[in-house]
């Protein structure tokens, strides 16, 4: 039997084959690049979260995941390394 668990995916294309504006930072692996300036809006981990997570999958290519990404939301531009800096520094802090 299989877990169920988040997984990181590439950036999303629209029919162009171009990557969204919002996603612009997203590397293949899923994650913002170091040092890459975020707008607020801006995706900074394309996160995907499993549809169904009461049963486990027996199959777990068969398994369906629908969008969960983290949007920087500040109003303020910041450079992408120092607020994940932040972020982990607040989060071993509390």
């Amino acid at each position: 039997m299989y877990s169920r668990f988040d997984r990181l995916a590439d950036p999303p294309r629209d029919e162009n084959g171009e990557i969204l504006k919002k996603y612009d930072n997203i590397q293949p692996d899923g994650l913002g690049g170091p040092g890459e300036r975020l707008d607020p809006g801006d995706i900074y981990v394309n996160k995907q979260s499993p549809m169904e997570t009461k049963e486990l999958a027996i199959d777990p290519s068969k398994m369906t995941y629908k969008n969960a990404p983290m949007s920087y939301k500040s109003p303020i531009q910041v450079c992408l390394l120092l607020y994940m800096t932040i972020v982990w520094i607040a989060q071993w802090h509390d």
